[in-house]
């Protein structure tokens, strides 16, 4: 019994290990969301709902990330 239940978890654990996360697939769904949010504002805006200036803010928090890891 203990060789089977060993065996199935180290297969699992192989499982994982094959399914690894890389910093593409971060920097997609990042793309993805700043895609989703801009589309939301622009669909806000057009309905004449009040919407912040917000890419006026995120070109300054693009500069001061890039202060940061400077």
């Amino acid at each position: 019994m203990k060789c089977i239940v060993r065996r199935y978890i180290t297969c699992e654990q192989k499982k994982t290990e094959e399914f690894a996360i890389t910093e593409d697939d971060v920097n997609e769904i990042r793309q993805d969301i700043n895609k989703f949010r801009y589309e939301m504002i622009d669909i806000l805006k057009s309905n004449n709902f009040a919407t912040p200036n917000v890419r006026a803010q995120v070109s300054t928090s693009c500069l001061f990330l890039k202060k940061i890891h400077l």
